[in-house]
């Protein structure tokens, strides 16, 4: 091993520092920042426009590796690329597999099916070989057409099949469905039970010899023909018993008869009945608005984790669309003038956080901002001047109809049929707010986007933690620790509150038939010693309904006043 030794004022080797730092060599390319993340590895930050492990490459036409079947792309011009083929493949995009079963050898019968620069024969049941010239015997190990354990018997040079219970057919093909006749009330499902596992009816699936209908929350039965107990409403007694908060909450003011409605998340206005957020977690969701201008524009903001899905698409002959590519927006525009033009955001956008897309199409140009970054542009070039709506097509939002996103895909307007997956919210066509209650169409989408992201993501509840709360106007609240209080937790509490509100009173299996006025204390009253606790209360009489359908009395403590008590006073409630 060499032995080096330094003076103060000499300079170390460069061979030798980079063992220090393995950035001195400034391996990141195009002005990109290296970071030592240890002593044996470095992460290149590249800057907007470039990626790679040294950002080496730069996000042109070509980032989305539009050609296909391993083909090789190369930019034409910006926004436009050429695709070289592969033997075998032929087409705009290398698409097109070359038959080659035009001279196929199959015999008997058999169907040719198409390889790449190859075929192969798919021969009848009674036939085999390379190009099905071998004749089989049925009831065989490779000829038995009997399915679902059926016993397949030679006869006269055919076959047939004796079934298992709970098959039928000439092959025992047909599962006999135990649920055909059976009629479950209410919303309910009928399920099959084989071998004491269940499976699923509501494709029309089936299992066999036996079945039970699952119902629905709340109902019961054998064909879930009991409905849930009904709520009894006690008589109104304030003003929010009168309000119309729709998605929202009611709070009142004590000194008054008037009240505010706080809207639950994706909802807005003044009784929370206008719709603002979507959530899309279900295959095949998508919205329907109403069609694009030629000079148009949408904004929305969006919630992701995803590196794929359809975000928008709106025409037919001529469209604009946007979709995930590798968590990037890749944009195609295309007004008649071939190629399609393609682009992609400089930046990333599925990190769970909430980012603000804006599309606007004007004559034979399309931009794309992602919230405060640079405006990028395409163009379509050629001819043609401005995009058509004479179809007056809708525009699609997260995803598409089947047949739609088929087409769309095979015509090349998008890369992959997936819808979108988070929450797509504040949706602006033409700087106009969307109700989305008015969505022309609305398909397997979420009203809440609660079940689709976690909005709690680069939330600092500072001396608490986030949760996600579908009842809160942002989708997630911070719940404090006990000395801490504010939206987000950075208030030091030194107080004690009685908290209202009203809620069903639970008793095993008995629920008061309306919500009650309750309360809790809290708050902090300075340390250890001292406690904040209920110090005056009453009692209150209340019917409950039980799963049983009887009814009975309970009695109640209802909180009246809290305040900070030594802790040898604290009152314990049974």
């Amino acid at each position: 091993m060499k032995n080096f030794v330094f003076r103060c004022d000499s300079k170390v080797p460069t061979k030798l520092a980079t063992k220090c730092d393995l950035c001195l060599n400034s391996p990141c390319k195009n002005n990109a920042i290296c970071e030592t993340t240890s002593s044996k590895k470095y992460t290149c930050n590249c800057t907007p426009g470039f990626y790679g492990v040294h950002c080496e490459n730069q996000i042109d036409a070509c980032y989305g590796s539009p050609c296909l079947n391993n083909a090789t792309c190369k930019v034409a011009q910006a926004g436009r690329f050429s695709c070289y083929c592969r033997k075998g493949f032929e087409g705009d995009y290398c698409e097109k597999n070359i038959d080659d079963c035009v001279n196929s050898k199959c015999e008997n019968g058999g169907k040719c099916m198409d390889l790449v620069n190859s075929y192969r024969c798919e021969c009848p049941l009674e036939y085999d070989g390379k190009y099905c010239e071998d004749k089989l015997e049925y009831c065989t190990k490779k000829l038995n057409p009997c399915e679902n354990n059926g016993k397949c018997m030679k006869t006269n040079g055919t076959y047939s099949c004796l079934c298992p219970p709970g098959f039928s057919g000439k092959n025992c093909e047909t599962n006999i469905d135990d649920c055909e006749k059976v009629n479950c009330q209410n919303g309910g499902s009928c399920v099959v039970r084989l071998n004491c596992y269940f499976m699923s009816l509501k494709f029309s699936q089936d299992g066999i010899l036996s079945y039970e209908c699952v119902c629905l929350p709340g109902y019961a039965g054998q064909y879930c023909e009991i409905p849930p107990m009904m709520d009894m409403e006690y008589q109104k007694t304030d003003a929010c018993q009168q309000s119309t908060c729709g998605q929202g909450e009611c709070i009142t003011n004590a000194n008054s008869s008037e009240f505010i409605c706080k809207c639950y998340e994706g909802f807005s206005g003044p009784s929370c009945d206008k719709q603002t957020s979507v959530g899309f977690k279900s295959p095949g969701s998508y919205l329907a608005l109403d069609p694009l201008t030629s000079d148009g524009n949408v904004t929305m903001t969006l919630r992701t984790s995803a590196k794929t899905g359809i975000i928008l698409y709106y025409g037919d002959d001529h469209f604009v669309s946007a979709e995930l590519y590798d968590g990037r927006v890749k944009l195609v525009y295309y007004i008649g003038n071939f190629p399609a033009s393609h682009m992609y955001s400089s930046v990333k956008v599925n990190d769970g956080l909430p980012h603000r897309i804006s599309i606007r199409t004007s004559e034979r140009k399309c931009y794309l901002q992602i919230d405060n970054n640079a405006v990028q542009v395409v163009e379509n070039s050629g001819k043609s001047d401005e995009l058509s709506t004479k179809g007056k097509e809708m525009l699609f939002i997260g995803g598409l109809p089947e047949e739609k996103a088929e087409n769309a895909k095979n015509r090349f307007h998008v890369k992959s049929t997936e819808s979108f997956k988070g929450c797509i919210s504040l949706i602006t066509v033409n700087e106009e707010p969307v109700d989305l209650k008015h969505a022309l169409q609305n398909v397997n989408t979420e009203t809440s986007c609660s079940a689709t992201v976690n909005f709690c993501t680069g939330i600092d509840c500072g001396n608490g933690k986030c949760v996600n709360n579908a009842l809160s106007p942002n989708g997630y609240m911070c719940q404090c620790d006990s000395h801490y209080s504010g939206e987000y937790c950075d208030e030091k509490r030194i107080k004690c509150d009685k908290q209202k509100f009203r809620r069903y009173h639970i008793e095993n299996d008995c629920r008061s038939v309306d919500r009650i006025k309750i309360a809790e204390c809290n708050g902090y009253c300075g340390g250890e010693q001292n406690c904040c606790t209920a110090v005056k209360t009453k009692q209150r009489k209340v019917k409950m309904m039980c799963k049983n359908g009887t009814t009975k009395i309970s009695t109640v403590h209802i909180i009246r006043q809290c305040q900070c008590e030594a802790a040898k006073s604290f009152l314990t409630r049974r």
